[in-house]
């Protein structure tokens, strides 16, 4: 899991240390990877789920269906992600590529449309939310937080709460 947070793009956990056996790993702008693994068999195949566009989340989910036997607990868990799902995943330094705001969801609900709207703030490293779900962040978070912004989920980056919803 070192391996994992040392070169992806993990979201969640924000921190992550050796007692979480989870990630969320940004595969693009719009797909995530939730990965669980087990702690009694760290190099057995792990639960793997994806979140983003029906279309892309399919194409995947057949892919590792397709390559799940080819999993060898020889190999390291990065070696292996990538054989089974047939790609290189986006390293921490890795310029977002930008796929068109219309498929990009919001980092905190995983959504592209909440109601009506569509993710309207983007930070600097390229997640993009609603302005709903950056507040119900500051929200979470309030009882430490006097000065109206959160922290972005992705880089760590100082998000100023623009406009509080009624």
């Amino acid at each position: 899991m070192e391996t994992l947070d040392a070169k992806l793009k993990v979201i969640d956990p924000l921190r992550p240390n050796r007692s979480h056996c989870y990630r969320r790993i940004m595969l693009t702008n719009s797909v995530n990877l939730h990965l669980d693994v087990n702690p009694l068999k760290p190099k057995g195949f792990p639960e793997m789920s994806f979140s983003g566009p029906e279309k892309i989340v399919g194409h995947l989910e057949s892919i590792l269906q397709k390559n799940c036997k080819q999993w060898d607990e020889e190999k390291s868990l990065l070696d292996n992600l990538e054989s089974v799902l047939e790609s290189q995943f986006l390293e921490k330094g890795d310029e977002v590529m930008d796929e068109g705001n219309d498929s990009m969801n919001c980092i905190v609900c995983l959504t592209h449309e909440l109601g009506n709207n569509t993710p309207g703030r983007r930070c600097e490293c390229g997640a993009q939310y609603h302005n709903q779900c950056l507040y119900e962040l500051f929200l979470s978070e309030f009882s430490t937080n006097v000065k109206r912004s959160v922290d972005c989920p992705m880089c760590g980056m100082e998000l100023k709460i623009l406009v509080i919803p009624d």
